[in-house]
């Protein structure tokens, strides 16, 4: 029910190049708008947690937007993401779900990926 956007982008501009893990507890998010992570970010879901796209934002077909925008456009660096459920809320027309602009500066440095398993997902619905 609380918008967790602020929060979230607090914490990636934070710890983002810090090289500690950003850890998610489990549970589920409310974004309303647009998250961008720097890069050097390493970001750990638990059990999945969900980020969840809903609200006006997200809901013009003609005005695509990115729920997560992965660096900037051009941008080159290490980038880490896993065992995250990406999902959404309501209308959301114009969800683009991850932006992924960043190049890893060596091989394999910029992923989304999962142990065990575990990857990152994304749904067309809010799963609680």
């Amino acid at each position: 029910m609380t918008d967790d956007t602020a929060a979230f982008q607090n914490v990636m501009n934070q710890y983002a190049n810090t090289g500690k893990v950003i850890f998610i507890d489990a549970g589920s998010y409310i974004l309303t708008d647009t998250i961008t992570i720097p890069p050097g970010a390493k970001i750990v879901g638990e059990c999945w947690a969900q980020l969840v796209a809903t609200g006006f934002k997200f809901n013009d077909a003609n005005n695509p937007r990115p729920l997560l925008r992965v660096g900037a456009t051009g941008s080159t660096g290490s980038m880490e993401i896993q065992d995250l459920l990406f999902t959404s809320k309501g209308e959301t027309a114009g969800l683009v779900v991850v932006e992924w602009n960043i190049k890893g500066n060596n091989l394999g440095s910029a992923a989304m990926w999962g142990r065990n398993f575990c990857n990152c997902h994304i749904c067309d619905h809010l799963l609680i």
